[in-house]
């Protein structure tokens, strides 16, 4: 059985889709566990900041290793995620991103937890070794697709994937979706430097209110993506509508990459999207679905 939504076309998912085919999410997710092995850390603890996808990852790791780690989140995120960071028994420090940045809240934190390891969600190689292992999934278990689009925030997730692509000499051509409102990798791209937004975008997309991708995530993106696409948060919404007719439920930060077809419908037939997430507050979820107008966080 498909869904055609005027030209896409979606499988409904099999009852076992989840178990055969993809990782078990928090197994998928666990690339920071791969901090600890690390000798030369010597980190008493660890310290991040998060939307809440990455907080959550390392959050459990570091309660499987008996290491205390902090969460800094906006006071914009998800409760869900919030809750599941907390779970993991991990501190949750909220900031306020209109009066201080992320990592200017996680440097003042670090002064007084000098011990403590700061880690990236993205800007770091070993989460870019992490998510390298989806590309290697999609190169595994797909037939040679004309293009693959993945949701940009900070762009590790993109990055990983394109150092799989370069590693396997895989002929596939790597596109990014981002929230329009939140442009820094489109704009990065068209002027050939790494550039931020101003402040921290207020899309419904929240796994990629970033200033802007990482360092390390730049270096891979400009030499291995081949274009990122604005997505409107007209899109966002009505991308995850169709997932949730079929079933599938998906964060904003998800749905971009849906979005981005829905929005600029492509000329290639054959397109793997990624789809990174389902951590969606309930009321929110709710009220996207059950109104078409929906638009704003």
């Amino acid at each position: 059985m498909y869904l055609s939504y005027p030209w896409i076309s979606i499988p409904a998912v099999p009852a076992n889709f989840s178990r055969n085919f993809l990782a078990p999410p928090i197994e998928l997710r666990l690339t920071a566990s791969r901090f600890f092995p690390s000798s030369d850390l010597n980190a008493e603890g660890f310290l991040v900041a998060s939307s809440g996808n990455f907080g959550q990852a390392l959050a459990c790791a570091c309660q499987q290793k008996g290491v205390p780690c902090i969460v800094v989140m906006p006071t914009t995120s998800a409760q869900v995620k919030v809750d599941a960071v907390r779970s993991y028994n991990a501190t949750v420090i909220f900031v306020d991103t209109k009066i201080q940045t992320r990592a200017e809240k996680v440097a003042e934190i670090g002064e007084e937890y000098s011990n403590y390891h700061i880690a990236s969600p993205y800007d770091c190689e070993w989460v870019i070794f992490g998510n390298s292992t989806l590309g290697r999934e999609i190169y595994c278990h797909s037939s040679s697709p004309d293009m693959v689009l993945v949701p940009i925030g900070g762009g590790g997730l993109i990055s990983g994937i394109a150092q799989a692509f370069q590693e396997l000499d895989a002929n596939i051509v790597l596109w990014g979706a981002e929230p329009a409102l939140a442009d820094d990798a489109a704009r990065s791209l068209e002027q050939g430097q790494r550039l931020s937004n101003d402040g921290e975008p207020q899309t419904l997309a929240d796994g990629a209110r970033t200033r802007s991708v990482g360092v390390l995530n730049w270096e891979i993106i400009q030499q291995r993506v081949s274009n990122v696409l604005r997505v409107s948060e007209k899109s966002i919404c009505q991308a995850m509508r169709l997932f949730h007719s079929v079933g599938v439920k998906v964060e904003p930060t998800g749905a971009l990459t849906l979005g981005a077809l829905l929005e600029h419908p492509p000329s290639c037939s054959e397109i793997v999207v990624v789809i990174s997430g389902k951590n969606v507050d309930s009321k929110l979820y709710n009220t996207i679905i059950a109104d078409s107008n929906h638009v704003t966080p």
